[in-house]
């Protein structure tokens, strides 16, 4: 079975002709939920394993991520579909076993959860990343080499992201829809088996980590869409402070030496760009979507209770 932390090295050079890890321009769709429940149904086809197993409920994005979104007294809100709305409603489907939930949850879900940023702008992975010197850094952006940092476990955040990207690329998560929420073709069956041990991280996949600093980083979902189309194909999903980028195809420009996982440093953004880019895109999509008399109800019940707090 391949071993998932690679070996520690030197720290690359500018990355000049690095692949592009920001510019989304397709809409998003961020999403709130608060509360998980566990139901089992009847057996079939687990579409990790391919064993036929009674399934569980999956969540596209980790149950425990949840409760982060929540303000007290009021339900999460969500954007999307040209919406803004209060739901506690999660995006759950019956995909897996319990023991590929576990896989996921025990290889990246339980370890990266407790490390991303709160309401309280508390950021335990901004401040576990920036207790070393970045190995570069030049106009109001940082890289950072994980590999020099013990307290950060690379394996286990390239396998939180991955997770993601694979679900949203076997299932579209709505009723009723029989396509998948994005197209990652021939990527697809490489990343499963590289999600349960049985092949290396898949060639022509570069994925890149950018992390925001506490007090910009957005306390919200993002699931993962796909971004402008180049000579390959570039994925996005946005989970609390940390944005993570997937491009796939045999165009990929230097995929090995830019990616997350696959450089022996492991590479981490910290980028005033990036993060501008990301609130833009994001601000845009807000204001063009229609606010309901819900979410005005809940946006005054809020500032009441911001205002008697002061």
């Amino acid at each position: 079975m391949p071993v998932r932390n690679s070996a520690k090295t030197e720290s690359v050079g500018r990355p000049a002709n690095c692949a592009r890890i920001v510019h989304p321009t397709t809409k998003i769709r961020p999403l709130f939920a608060s509360t998980r429940i566990l139901v089992r149904m009847p057996n079939e086809i687990c579409k990790m394993c391919g064993a036929v197993r009674e399934l569980v409920s999956s969540h596209l994005i980790g149950a425990a991520l949840y409760d982060y979104c929540r303000n007290p007294g009021c339900s999460p809100i969500r954007v999307g579909g040209g919406r803004v709305f209060p739901t506690d409603r999660q995006t759950q489907v019956y995909l897996l076993c319990n023991d590929c939930e576990t896989v996921l949850n025990r290889e990246g879900e339980t370890w990266v959860s407790p490390k991303l940023a709160t309401m309280e702008r508390e950021f335990p992975l901004f401040d576990l990343l920036t207790k070393r010197q970045p190995a570069w850094e030049e106009d109001n952006t940082r890289i950072y080499m994980v590999a020099d940092n013990p307290d950060i476990e690379a394996g286990m955040l390239a396998h939180f992201a991955m997770g993601m990207f694979w679900k949203a690329g076997v299932h579209s998560w709505r009723n009723g829809d029989h396509s998948t929420k994005i197209e990652l073709g021939p990527y697809v069956d490489p990343i499963r088996k590289w999600l349960i041990g049985k092949e290396l991280f898949p060639k022509n996949v570069c994925l890149q980590v950018a992390v925001s600093p506490p007090e910009r980083a957005q306390i919200l979902f993002i699931e993962p869409y796909e971004g402008r189309r180049s000579d390959w194909r570039s994925f996005f999903v946005y989970i609390l402070g940390v944005l993570f980028v997937i491009h796939v195809g045999r165009s990929v420009v230097n995929a090995a030496e830019y990616c997350f996982y696959q450089n022996p440093g492991h590479p981490i953004w910290i980028s005033e760009k990036i993060d501008s880019d990301f609130e833009k895109v994001f601000l845009r999509q807000f204001r063009r979507s229609h606010k309901t008399q819900a979410f005005l109800r809940a946006k005054e019940r809020r500032d009441q209770m911001l205002s008697r707090s002061f």
